[in-house]
């Protein structure tokens, strides 16, 4: 019986590896078929990360050049050609700059030029600012 049972175990082993050298060559059958499309798929996918990354990186550098000039400004805020730089680069911090020192001087005409900003909290603050110097309920019922 012995024998007969190694013999079976050994067949058993034999059916084992037998299926495994299939999966191996069907896998290689799928690799000679299709390599040149997983080539691109990968090719791609390491395009799409590179471009990705590249995108990040020129946002921070913006972002880093924008905190520079709005830095400079708030030091030298008399200085107009930072001011133009400042809303050439970012308008809405431009705004919001310009309603900071509205809000400091109370100035009228400033509110209601900035009443028609891009950025919606600008020009909600703004226009209610505005009514409320010029001391107009209509405009302050709107």
């Amino acid at each position: 019986m012995s024998i007969k049972e190694n013999l079976e175990q050994v067949r058993n082993e034999f059916k084992s590896d037998e299926k495994l050298l299939e999966g191996a060559f069907r896998l290689e059958k799928f690799f000679k078929r299709y390599k040149w499309v997983l080539l691109f798929i990968v090719v791609a996918f390491i395009a799409y990360l590179g471009d990705t990354k590249l995108q990040d990186y020129k946002h921070e550098q913006t972002r880093e050049r924008i905190t520079q000039i709005y830095n400079e400004v708030l030091e030298s805020p008399n200085n107009i050609a930072l001011q133009k730089r400042l809303k050439e680069v970012a308008p809405e911090l431009y705004d919001l700059y310009q309603f900071a020192r509205a809000s400091e001087r109370n100035d009228a005409n400033e509110f209601k030029k900035l009443s028609q900003s891009s950025n919606e909290i600008v020009k909600t603050f703004a226009k209610y600012s505005y009514a409320s110097l010029s001391r107009d309920k209509n405009l302050l019922e709107k």
